[in-house]
């Protein structure tokens, strides 16, 4: 496997590339759980290559931390990952009269964003929605995903749902498990394996980022980065205790936030998602622009606020302009608006 293509951003790829950066056995097992570009059958085949390569990934220990509660190793971990995968299949397709499927596919909504739609209600056996899946879902170029979930009556909290995505071909491949059912491991019982669950292991992922590049994130857009969690020392002392787990692989930066309309200093995603944004910034995005100058001392606190006034009421008159839709040039030009409209 080429594990510098295991990490979701291509900058980031290719940085480790050039720097030779090396993957122990544990992180490569984890870049291959995060890794969204990979089916669920090419991961398990990964991790069986990690389990059945002792040579060229030797085993190692990994102390008990904040989501793991005991001493255990890499390949242990790896296995469990391997048993929770193939549980949960099994489980799912195994015939069970107190368990019903549900459907969603995901579309473009009224405002082309990406949303999942209910397909139908609810179906009685795996092969009902199967060929509903192929009559209905298929053939539509416009459905990117699906995913189907096995209910069990009676039981809010207990589901499988596998959730299936167009690859490269224009095919269907299974690219997520989400099981909420407990299942046995070496004699024990357990509520998630070892990579997987809600605590997810932290990986060090070297980056080329800086204080103040613009980038693109997985669901805040554009956005300035300010501070970066692994390049701070008492951050990484944190990690080394093992106190933090991987909701913490986050940068906080600048983002224009749609719900209150403004600029906003927050997490902006997790930095191994992270591209370089080489595109020319329009409309009010500008400000991201005149924000990376400032955090980079390349222009002064004044030059920045008189740019953000201007930006903001040149984008304020622009959204304003269909209020004059309804008025004839004549009009416009007796109100000293023909040139803001011409």
């Amino acid at each position: 496997m080429d594990i510098y293509n295991l990490i979701n951003s291509k900058s980031i790829s290719k940085y480790c590339r050039k720097r030779k950066h090396q993957f122990n056995t544990l992180e490569t097992g984890i870049l291959i759980h995060r890794c969204k570009t990979i089916s669920i059958e090419k991961k398990i085949a990964y991790y069986n290559e990690l389990i059945n390569n002792p040579t060229l990934y030797p085993n190692m220990t990994v102390k008990k931390r904040c989501n793991i509660d005991k001493d255990t190793t890499a390949i242990d971990l790896i296995k469990q990952e391997v048993d929770s995968l193939k549980f949960s299949l099994d489980l799912f397709y195994k015939p069970d009269e107190n368990a019903v499927f549900t459907l969603e596919t995901l579309e473009l909504d009224y405002r082309s964003d990406e949303r999942w739609f209910d397909a139908d209600p609810i179906f009685k056996t795996l092969h009902d929605v199967n060929d509903y899946v192929v009559e209905e879902v298929v053939t539509e170029k416009e459905d990117k995903a699906y995913r189907i979930s096995k209910k069990y009556l009676n039981e809010d909290h207990k589901h499988i749902t596998l959730t299936y995505k167009r690859n490269d071909k224009n095919d269907f491949e299974l690219f997520d498990i989400n099981n909420t059912i407990p299942w046995e491991y070496g004699g024990e019982t357990m509520y998630h394996s070892g990579i997987d669950g809600i605590c997810f292991l932290w990986i060090n992922v070297p980056t080329p980022f800086k204080k103040g590049d613009i980038v693109t994130t997985a669901n805040k857009g554009i956005a300035v980065i300010d501070r970066m969690c692994n390049k701070s020392k008492r951050f990484l002392k944190l990690i080394e205790d093992g106190r933090c787990d991987s909701s913490d692989m986050n940068y906080s930066g600048y983002y224009y936030c749609d719900c209150n309309k403004k600029i906003v200093l927050d997490h902006i995603g997790n930095y191994d998602e992270f591209e370089y944004y080489t595109e020319e910034l329009k409309g009010f995005d500008r400000v991201l622009k005149a924000i990376s100058s400032l955090t980079t001392n390349k222009i002064h606190l004044n030059l920045f606020l008189d740019a953000y006034s201007y930006i903001k009421a040149e984008e304020t008159v622009e959204k304003e302009k269909f209020l004059f839709s309804c008025y004839i040039p004549e009009g416009l030009k007796l109100a000293g608006l023909n040139k803001v409209f011409s």
